[in-house]
C-alpha cells in the first residue's frame, strides 16, 4: 500500500499552490476534507445529470438503441458508486485526486457514447461550455491536471456528439460551438486561478494566526517556566538563607537568656536585631513572589480592629520616640469594633506604611487616622497614614508602587530598604478588593490612604476563641530530626529550656528507625536532608504498624512556600513551622498535632547524661559494653535479673540495659523506680517483633537482638543530654595550684600519645571517635574550651553518616592544631603552660603535617 501511495504522490502530486515543499505538504494535508467534498460534488453531479435523462430514453428511444443507452447509464451509475466508496474510504489527498480524475475520464468517455441523445439536437452542444467551466471550478488537484481533465471532457463529448448524430451540424454551427466551449474553458480556468489564489491567501492567513498563537503559547509556557524556576529558586534560597538565620537568631536568643555583661548583651542584641532585619527582607521577597503567582489566600474572619490598631501603634511608638517623633492614632467613633477580614494582612500593610513614614520623617510625627465610608452601598474602612517627612515628587509617585522602586538613588543610600514594601502593600490591598493612593509634595510630608471592605461583625465567634483558657505548655518527649549541627543545637537548646526531653537524630532513616525503637509524644521533622528527606521519612513512619504510625509529626523547616506546606501535609505531617523557631508557635503546633491524632502524651522521660553508671544484665556476649564505654559511661555487669534488681535497690544507676528481660521485669522495675524516686533510663533488647511489648512495659529505648555495636552507639547517643556548661566553677575553687599543675602535666603526656595516634594514615572513624571523646572530656574538665570544641567537631565528623573524608581530615587537623597550642603555649582556659620537655617532644611529632 505504501508503494502505491508513493507512486500516486509522484504522479498526481500535491496541490501545486506553493513552491516550498514543507508548506505544500502542510497545505495539501489541510485541504483533504474540502478536496473530498469537491470530489463527491463532481462525481454525484455528473452522474445525476446523466441519469436524469433515463426517463427521456424510454420516451424517445426504442429497440437496440434504448438497450444501449440504458446499459451505458447503468455503467455510469456503477462507476459513480465505486468512486464514491473509494473517496469516502481514504483521507489521502493524492488518492482523492486520483480517484476523482479517473472517474471523470471514465464518466465523460461513457457519457460521450450517449451524448447524441434526440433531446440534444442542434443546440445540445452548448452544454459543453458549462461542463468546462464547472470542471475547472470543482475538480480537486493540481491546476495542470484539472486543466487537462476539463479540456478532455467537452472535447470527447463534442467529438462523439458531432460524429454520431444522424444529421451533423453545419461547419459554421460547429465552429460557433467550439468557440463558445473555448470561451467557457478560459472563463473556468481564470475563475479557478482566482479561487486558488483566495484559498492560498486564506491558508496563509490561518497559518500566520496559528503561528502567532503557537508563538504566544510558547511565550506563555516560557514565562510560566521562568516563573516556576524563580519560585523554585526562591524556595531553595529561602531554605538556604533561613537555615543560617535560624542559627544566628536562636543562638543570640539563647545567649540573651543567660546573664551577660552589659557590653556583650548590647552586642548580642545588635546581632539579633540585624538578623531580624535580614529576615524581614527575606519575608518581603517571599511575599512579593507569592503575590505575583496569585498564590495568596486571604482570610475572612472576625477580628477586633480597634485592639489591633492600638497594638500596632504601641509596637511602633518606641521606634518613633527613638527619633524624637510623635505617633498618634485617631479612631473615628463610626469604626466598628469587630469586622470581617484578614487581620494579619491589614497589620502587615499598616506596619509597612507606618514604618516607612517613620523612616522618612526626621522631625514632627506620624498620624494614623481610621474612618468609615461607603462605596456602592458597601461598608469600607479607610486608613490614612500621614507624616511630616521629606515628601515625594509627582515623578517619583508614578513608580512608587512598583517592585524594587524607590524615589531615587539617594533614598536608597540614605535610608536603605529594598523597594518592596509599597509594592506588597498595593498588591495586598488590591487582593482584598480595596484601593490605595498617595498624596505628597516635596518637603511637605506624605499621606497614604487605603480603603478595604471590612463589614461589621458581632465578634461572638472570635470572643469565644479569645476567652477560651490557653493551656500551659506541658513538657513532652520529643524526637528532633535535624541534619545541620548548628540548627540542631539551637532547636535543642530552645526545647530543653521549655522543659522537653529531646532525642536527636540527623537523618530521615534514623528517624524512622528510632520511632520503631522508642515512644515519643511528637516528632519535629526537618524537610531537606540528604538521602531520605523529611517527606519520605514521614511517609515511611505513616506506613509502620499501629500505634507507631500514629505519632504526631510537625515539620520544622526553613521551607516556607505554600507548595512546601502542601507537600508536608500530603506526606502525612500534622503541622508546619518555619525557622527561626517561635517557641509559642511550636507549642501550639505540637498541641494541635496531639489533638488531631488523639495521641496520649506521656511527658518527658528520664534524661540520659554522659559519665553515669550503666547496669547491664543478660548481655552474655558483652556486645553493649564497648559501645557504652566509648560514649563515656561506666559499665557494671549483673549476673542475673534478680541480682540486677538487688543492685538497683541499693544504689542509683543512670541507665540499665536489659537483654531479653523476662515478662514483667521492666514494669516492676519502672514501678519500683517511681516509688523510690530513683529515675533510671531503661534500655531493652529483644528479638524483632517484641519491641512494641517492651515499650508498653516501660522501656525508654528498644534495641534489636542480636545487638550491633553501631546501633547501640547511635541510638543511645540520640538520647544523650548535652553536658552542663564548663564554667560552673573554677579549678582553683576545688584544687590547689600544685594539684592543678600535676593534672595538666599528666594530660599533656596523654595528649602526646593521642596526637601520635591521630597522625596515623590508617586511622579509622571508630578510633577517631574514641580519641576525640577522651580529649573532649578531659579538656572540658580542665577548662580548655577551645580544645574541647575541636574535639567535639572531630567526634561529630567521625560519627556523622554524611561526613566525607575531607570533612573528617579537616576536623582532625583542627584538633591537632589545638593540641599544639596547648602543648607549645599557655594552657587553654585557666591552666598553666605545659612543660618545656613535653613541648619539645610535641614539636618532633610535626603537628601541622597535612593529611590526605
Amino acid at each position: 500500500m505504501s508503494a502505491v501511495e508513493f507512486d500516486l504522490h509522484g504522479l498526481i502530486g500535491t496541490s501545486g499552490e506553493f513552491r516550498d515543499g514543507k508548506t505544500e505538504e502542510a497545505f495539501s494535508a489541510s485541504i483533504w476534507q474540502s478536496a473530498r467534498a469537491m470530489a463527491l460534488l463532481c462525481i454525484l453531479a455528473d452522474t445525476a445529470a446523466s441519469l436524469s435523462f433515463l426517463p427521456l430514453d424510454f420516451l424517445m428511444l426504442a429497440g437496440p438503441r434504448l438497450a444501449f443507452f440504458v446499459e451505458v447509464r447503468l455503467l455510469i451509475a456503477l462507476a459513480a458508486a465505486a468512486a464514491v466508496l473509494a473517496v469516502l474510504r481514504t483521507t489521502r489527498y493524492a488518492r482523492i485526486v486520483a480517484i476523482t480524475h479517473v472517474h471523470q475520464v471514465a464518466f465523460f468517455t461513457l457519457n460521450a457514447l450517449i451524448f447524441n441523445h434526440p433531446s440534444l439536437t442542434r443546440h445540445g452542444g452548448l452544454l459543453l461550455p458549462l461542463i468546462a467551466i464547472a470542471l475547472n471550478l470543482c475538480l480537486p488537484g493540481r491546476f495542470r491536471w484539472v486543466a487537462l481533465t476539463s479540456a478532455y471532457a467537452p472535447t470527447v463529448s463534442l467529438l462523439f456528439w458531432a460524429m454520431l448524430r444522424p444529421d451533423p451540424e453545419s461547419p459554421l454551427d460547429l465552429t460557433i460551438i467550439v468557440l463558445v466551449v473555448l470561451v467557457g474553458y478560459v472563463v473556468g480556468a481564470v475563475s479557478r486561478t482566482q479561487f486558488n489564489r483566495l484559498r492560498r491567501e486564506e491558508y496563509l492567513r490561518i497559518a500566520r494566526e496559528r503561528q502567532t498563537n503557537l508563538d504566544l503559547r510558547e511565550a506563555k509556557d516560557a514565562a510560566e517556566a521562568a516563573a516556576s524556576v524563580k519560585a523554585d529558586f526562591l524556595a531553595v534560597m529561602s531554605h538556604e538563607i533561613r537555615t543560617p538565620m535560624n542559627g544566628i537568631l536562636g543562638m543570640a536568643q539563647l545567649a540573651l537568656d543567660d546573664p551577660l555583661p552589659l557590653t556583650q548583651r548590647r552586642r548580642v542584641s545588635t546581632i539579633r536585631s540585624s538578623a531580624e532585619g535580614l529576615l524581614k527582607i527575606l519575608d518581603d521577597i517571599l511575599d512579593i513572589s507569592k503575590l505575583e503567582r496569585q498564590a495568596e489566600i486571604y482570610e475572612r474572619a472576625p477580628f477586633d480592629i480597634r485592639q489591633s490598631l492600638r497594638e500596632i501603634v504601641n509596637l511602633m511608638t518606641p521606634r518613633a520616640h527613638e527619633k524624637g517623633l510623635t505617633l498618634e492614632l485617631v479612631l473615628s467613633p463610626a469604626v466598628p469594633r469587630w469586622v470581617l477580614g484578614d487581620q494579619s494582612r491589614v497589620r502587615q500593610i499598616l506596619f509597612n506604611l507606618i514604618g516607612n513614614a517613620l523612616k522618612f520623617t526626621s522631625r514632627g510625627g506620624v498620624r494614623v487616622e481610621v474612618t468609615t465610608s461607603a462605596l456602592n452601598d458597601e461598608a469600607r474602612v479607610v486608613f490614612c497614614v500621614s507624616d511630616t517627612g521629606i515628601g515625594i515628587t509627582p515623578e517619583q509617585q508614578a513608580n512608587l508602587f512598583q517592585s524594587f522602586e524607590q524615589g531615587d538613588a539617594s533614598i536608597r543610600r540614605r535610608f536603605g530598604g529594598t523597594g518592596l514594601g509599597l509594592a506588597i502593600c498595593k498588591r495586598l490591598v488590591e487582593g482584598m478588593k480595596g484601593e490605595i493612593e498617595v498624596e505628597s509634595m516635596p518637603r511637605q510630608g506624605s499621606r497614604f490612604r487605603f480603603s478595604l471592605p471590612l463589614p461589621a461583625d458581632d465578634g461572638s465567634a472570635a470572643r469565644e476563641v479569645i476567652d477560651a483558657p490557653t493551656p500551659p505548655a506541658r513538657p513532652l518527649n520529643l524526637l528532633l530530626v535535624e541534619d545541620l549541627h548548628i540548627n540542631a543545637e539551637v532547636a535543642r537548646g530552645i526545647l530543653e529550656r521549655a522543659g522537653h526531653r529531646i532525642a536527636l537524630v540527623r537523618t530521615g532513616e534514623q528517624a524512622v528507625e528510632l520511632v520503631r525503637s522508642a515512644r515519643f509524644d511528637a516528632v519535629l521533622m526537618d524537610v531537606q536532608m540528604p538521602d531520605v528527606d523529611g517527606l519520605e521519612a514521614t511517609r515511611r513512619i505513616r506506613a509502620l504498624p499501629l500505634p507507631l504510625s500514629g505519632v504526631p509529626i510537625v515539620a520544622l523547616t526553613a521551607n516556607v512556600m505554600s507548595e512546601d506546606v502542601d507537600a508536608c501535609r500530603s506526606a502525612g505531617m500534622d503541622g508546619h513551622l518555619a525557622k527561626p523557631i517561635d517557641v509559642a508557635a511550636l507549642h501550639r503546633a505540637v498541641e494541635a498535632a496531639l489533638q488531631i491524632r488523639q495521641w496520649p502524651a506521656a511527658g518527658p522521660g528520664v534524661v540520659l547524661t554522659v559519665g553515669g553508671d550503666v547496669l547491664v544484665v543478660g548481655d552474655a556476649r558483652k556486645a553493649t559494653h564497648g559501645p557504652l564505654r566509648d560514649l563515656g559511661f561506666r559499665v557494671f555487669p549483673a549476673g542475673s535479673f534478680e541480682a540486677a534488681g538487688a543492685m538497683l535497690a541499693v544504689r542509683e544507676f543512670a541507665a540499665i540495659v536489659a537483654v531479653a528481660p523476662p515478662a514483667g521485669f521492666l514494669r516492676a522495675l519502672r514501678a519500683r523506680a517511681s516509688d523510690g524516686g530513683r529515675r533510671v533510663f531503661i534500655i531493652a533488647a529483644a528479638i524483632p517483633g517484641e519491641g512494641a511489648g517492651l515499650l508498653e512495659e516501660g522501656a525508654d529505648l528498644v534495641l534489636a537482638a542480636p545487638l550491633s555495636p553501631d546501633e547501640v552507639v547511635w541510638k543511645v547517643e540520640a538520647f544523650l543530654a548535652p553536658q552542663p556548661p564548663d564554667d560552673l566553677f573554677t579549678l582553683e575553687e576545688v584544687f590547689g595550684r600544685d594539684r592543678i599543675d600535676e593534672f595538666q602535666e599528666l594530660f599533656a603526656g596523654s595528649l602526646l600519645e593521642l596526637d601520635r595516634a591521630l597522625a596515623r594514615d590508617d586511622l579509622t572513624p571508630k578510633e577517631l571517635a574514641s580519641i576525640a571523646h577522651r580529649i573532649k572530656g578531659s579538656a572540658a574538665n580542665l577548662r580548655m574550651p577551645q580544645l574541647a570544641a575541636s574535639a567535639d567537631d572531630a567526634l561529630i565528623a567521625a560519627r556523622t553518616v554524611v561526613a566525607g573524608l575531607r570533612d573528617r581530615d579537616q576536623a582532625v587537623d583542627a584538633l591537632r592544631r589545638q593540641i599544639g597550642l596547648v602543648l607549645n603555649g599557655p594552657g587553654a582556659g585557666r591552666g598553666a603552660p605545659a612543660s618545656t620537655a613535653v613541648g619539645g617532644a610535641f614539636e618532633e611529632a610535626n603537628v601541622d603535617s597535612a593529611r590526605g
